[in-house]
Parts: C-alpha cells; sequence; structure tokens
C-alpha cells in the first residue's frame, strides 16, 4: 500500500504561482502519534474551466507552519488536500 501511495506522489509538480502578489496563505500543522513515523501535508490545487472540467495546476507542500502562494483572481479553484505517512 505504500509504493501505491508513493508511485501515486511521483507525478505531482511543484504548484507554480499564478500571480506576483502572494494572495493566499495556508496554514497547517501535522503530528505523528510514534517516534518512528512521520507525516507529510500536501496541498494539491486544481483550477477549473468553464465547462466545470478540473486540471492539475500543482501540489503545495507544508512542510512549514504556513504557506503563502499566488493564485489569479478571476481563475477558479479546488483545493484538494492529501495527506501521507512515513513509518522508518
Amino acid at each position: 500500500m505504500v509504493l501505491a501511495q508513493l508511485a501515486g506522489c511521483a507525478g505531482r509538480k511543484p504548484y507554480d504561482d499564478e500571480s506576483v502578489t502572494k494572495n493566499v496563505t495556508i496554514h497547517a500543522a501535522t503530528s505523528s502519534a510514534s517516534v518512528f513515523s512521520s507525516v507529510d501535508a500536501i496541498l494539491d490545487i486544481y483550477s477549473i474551466d468553464t465547462e466545470c472540467r478540473a486540471k492539475y495546476a500543482g501540489t503545495v507542500r507544508l512542510d512549514k507552519p504556513s504557506a503563502a502562494i499566488g493564485m489569479r483572481r478571476t481563475a477558479g479553484a479546488i483545493w484538494c488536500s492529501s495527506l501521507s505517512a512515513r513509518a522508518f
């Protein structure tokens, strides 16, 4: 199962800011229940076209308490979050 999750992450690309201005701030906190594992939080961003079709725009890694990204104000977006866990 872990291999399937890792394979799914292989196709992710970093989200490129669509705006010069960082107009969206994301706050995240993760906690592992064990010293032998870690939790990684990522945020997949999809843009929506006028026909309501989703297109993958990129992934933001939430490895710090907050992250700022730039999004066009006219663009619709769906944010889908994913969590992955690793055991050492």
